[in-house]
């Protein structure tokens, strides 16, 4: 008989359309003897091309990704959801309208602000996957209500005093209390702050978890005082170990790393022409 099945969760952010990283961490999650969670920190389309796809399989198995939304999915978003806009006030339906425009992506999403954005960002792979899909409503629908963060808590972690705070791209403790929707998809300004929730005496140590600025990019005292290396692409805890970058800056180094909820062990995954 087969012994108690374990859940094992790992954190993991910014995977930016790259199929072949992702396939390994399904690889890994076939493979694992136990249970197995994942979180996700938003970013996963754009720039690569296979980032339409990942979302419609993280989204399709919640109980396995829990799916939190990045500025990438954001700025999809908006540049569909101006596209199907503007498909109806020409009369067109949305396939009719690329047809017309013979899929040219890059000349369809020169049609609107948001697109345009959407565009500069690397988003035209993802973009034209959801037009050769025929634009389904429903995956820009549910893409618009992933949660912008996550706590986890002591009675989830298993340890009496830590709490996490997930959300893609940190951000200043009042931001979060404040539940602040473009600090949480775009701050880079929070890294000097130590995510602290004093208020109270007692009140547990909490971690905030995030991606959204490779770590390579934080300030450099921030990495000397983690101990890291200044050109590190590995995820570190910093800020007095009150944060967590996950960030790995996938698209010049082929790397992705899920670091497990506790413990801080890290597994990194490396595409094959790395």
């Amino acid at each position: 008989m087969k012994g108690l099945i374990f859940v094992k969760r790992y954190f993991f952010s910014d995977l930016h359309g790259d199929g072949e990283l992702f396939d390994k961490i399904l690889n890994f999650i076939d493979d694992n003897n136990d249970e197995v969670q994942l979180y996700f920190l938003g970013d996963a389309a754009d720039r690569g091309v296979d980032g339409y796809q990942i979302m419609k399989t993280m989204l399709n198995n919640p109980d396995t990704f829990i799916y939190i939304k990045g500025n990438h999915e954001d700025l999809f978003v908006a540049a569909a959801r101006e596209y199907l806009q503007i498909c109806e006030e020409e009369g067109y339906t949305p396939t009719e309208f690329a047809k017309r425009w013979e899929y040219n992506v890059h000349d369809i999403m020169d049609c609107g602000m948001d697109m345009r954005l959407h565009a500069m960002n690397g988003g035209a792979p993802t973009f034209l996957s959801w037009l050769m899909d025929g634009c389904p409503r429903k995956i820009i629908n549910t893409l618009d209500s992933l949660p912008l963060h996550w706590r986890i808590s002591m009675e989830e972690v298993g340890e009496e005093k830590v709490i996490y705070d997930l959300c893609h791209a940190g951000c200043l403790v009042e931001e979060w209390v404040n539940k602040d929707r473009d600090a949480m998809l775009w701050d880079r300004n929070h890294f000097f702050q130590p995510w602290t929730h004093k208020d109270l005496e007692d009140e547990p140590q909490h971690i905030l978890v995030h991606g959204h600025t490779a770590v390579r990019s934080l300030p450099n005292f921030l990495l000397k005082q983690a101990n890291s290396k200044m050109t590190t692409w590995k995820p570190v805890l910093y800020n007095e170990g009150t944060k967590l970058d996950l960030d790995t800056r996938t698209v010049e180094t082929g790397v992705i790393t899920l670091v497990e909820l506790r413990t801080n062990n890290m597994i990194h995954f490396a595409k094959e022409s790395s």
